[in-house]
């Protein structure tokens, strides 16, 4: 390491532990003797101030929400803001320093290549041309080799982003809000009343003491087992019907109707509440059950800490299967955290990335769109470890990371978590609950089908109605005029209207 690159003062430091005069103990050992506690870490603050105080230290970021929020003008970076901003601004109120903010030159945030290097920030830090960078950079043992972190500030689980489960047109709608077992229950009730109705109505009961009014011929004409069963399914709909002739029908038809009637309420409730608040499956439910089925491709950023993970991971294990794709099928990972939202937007991937950033995104596009184009899985898979990134041997190093577990400790990093960090959204979730909404075309296809199928089996009976009736009328016609003798034309008329008055009764 080329020490002139840390500044003036890092020179002096490291200066001081390297010649140090006899007699005199050198920092850091003079901070081991130190007992731990608030006196040891006013020590190391006292010593790093020295350091730090009027430095102009470089750093360099990138934009990630909600530690990092950049406002550029090109690739000049004019304002910043965020958790790790304040942070920073913590820092400097410490040490009296200042400092100047660039981008990486590929916008990567790091990794090594075949041949050893490092790009990204970690690279720039790595070979001294920058002091430090800043952002929610994952700690890993590759990066920890070339440079050093900071104590991680924060820890954050991946998740995946997916395509919202789209609506489909169900047929069988109506038939939702019960089970199969309880709409064969209801189909066995509804014959078993009839049925039992019929029986108990028919004149063989006349001669038993529970049939009060006996069959004659100025009681009402007994009903037919259809007439019953019609009886009772018109109960389940709502409709009105005869009146029960005896008071054995009566109190079987009362408790059958105070049945149907909780029925319709359940019914109608379930069925409401179904089609105008729909839960709808999304195509990935775990990272395990996207790995097994494959029901979607997936993507993630490449040069990045998951790659690095999913790369190196045992190839028959979950993160090796994860990464095994990407060996069989070149060119499916993106480069950026924009590629990746397009490539959910688009190309129907899932994507993987940090959990906060993801929401991030969803809340935005809801915001911009008004409805759920994307939703998180909510399988938080794995928890990365975030750090401040410092050249290899910083003296800055173990300063900063007091001061974060302080900041931790105290309460300052959840306050500024809640500051910046993005509001629920109702889109993520595996299962996003939709919005209560009116009820359109799609909702009510199963209803319009049935009902078509109502009006065909409707006029299917009307034409055998009709058929039978024409030939009842004929057969009728023909025994009178093969029975009667015709003396004129006015015997003919009555012949005729007998009939006619025959085929009105059938009809009543």
């Amino acid at each position: 390491m080329n020490p002139m690159s840390l500044g003036s003062h890092r020179v002096l430091y490291l200066a001081a532990e390297e010649v140090c005069p006899p007699g005199v103990i050198p920092i850091t050992e003079g901070l081991q003797q130190v007992s731990h506690g608030g006196r040891y870490r006013d020590l190391v603050r006292r010593k790093t101030r020295e350091l730090l105080d009027g430095y102009v230290m470089s750093i360099v970021l990138k934009h990630r929400t909600p530690y990092v929020y950049l406002q550029l003008d090109g690739r000049q970076v004019k304002a910043a803001s965020g958790i790790l901003i304040e942070l920073l601004h913590a820092l400097t109120h410490i040490y009296n320093f200042t400092y100047t903010l660039k981008l990486p030159d590929d916008d990567q945030w790091g990794s090594i290549s075949t041949d050893g290097s490092w790009n990204g920030m970690v690279g720039e830090v790595h070979r001294n041309e920058q002091d430090m960078a800043l952002g929610p950079t994952s700690i890993t043992e590759e990066r920890e080799k070339a440079i050093d972190f900071t104590t991680p500030f924060d820890f954050e689980p991946w998740d995946i982003m997916i395509p919202a489960a789209q609506e489909s047109v169900d047929l069988f709608t109506f038939l939702m809000p019960f089970s199969p077992l309880v709409w064969v229950g209801v189909a066995v009730s509804w014959v078993v009343v009839g049925v039992v109705l019929y029986i108990i109505s028919r004149p063989v009961w006349s001669t038993a003491p529970v049939y009060p009014y006996p069959y004659t011929h100025t009681t009402p004409r007994p009903l037919s087992l259809l007439l019953h069963l019609l009886n009772s399914l018109g109960s389940l709909v709502a409709q009105s019907i005869r009146q029960p002739q005896t008071e054995v029908l009566r109190v079987l038809s009362g408790w059958w109707w105070m049945v149907c009637v909780i029925m319709i309420a359940s019914y109608s409730s379930k069925l409401i509440a179904s089609i105008t608040v729909r839960f709808t499956s999304p195509p990935v439910t775990s990272m395990l059950q996207m790995v097994q089925n494959r029901p979607l491709l997936w993507t993630y950023q490449a040069n990045s800490a998951m790659e690095e993970l999913f790369k190196y991971s045992e190839p028959n294990s979950m993160f090796g299967k994860v990464g095994g794709l990407h060996r069989d099928m070149q060119g499916l990972l993106v480069y950026s955290f924009k590629e990746g939202v397009e490539a959910v937007r688009k190309k129907k991937f899932a994507y993987i990335e940090d959990a906060s950033l993801l929401e991030a995104a969803v809340e935005e596009d809801l915001r911009l769109h008004g409805s759920c184009r994307m939703s998180l899985v909510g399988d938080r898979f794995f928890s990365t470890r975030f750090g401040m990134i410092l050249q290899r041997g910083s003296p800055y190093r173990q300063a900063f990371t007091m001061d974060i577990l302080h900041f931790i400790d105290t309460g300052l990093m959840d306050a500024w978590k809640r500051r910046f960090w993005p509001a629920a959204s109702r889109c993520v979730g595996g299962a996003a609950k939709r919005p209560v909404r009116p009820l359109n075309i799609f909702d009510m296809a199963g209803t319009l089908l049935l009902f078509l199928v109502g009006i065909f089996l409707g006029l299917l009976s009307f034409v055998a109605e009709l058929v039978q009736l024409e030939r009842g009328a004929a057969t009728s016609l023909g025994s009178l005029l093969g029975t009667a003798h015709i003396t004129g034309p006015t015997s003919l008329l009555n012949i005729l209207t007998h009939a006619n008055a025959e085929l009105a009764l059938q009809l009543a």
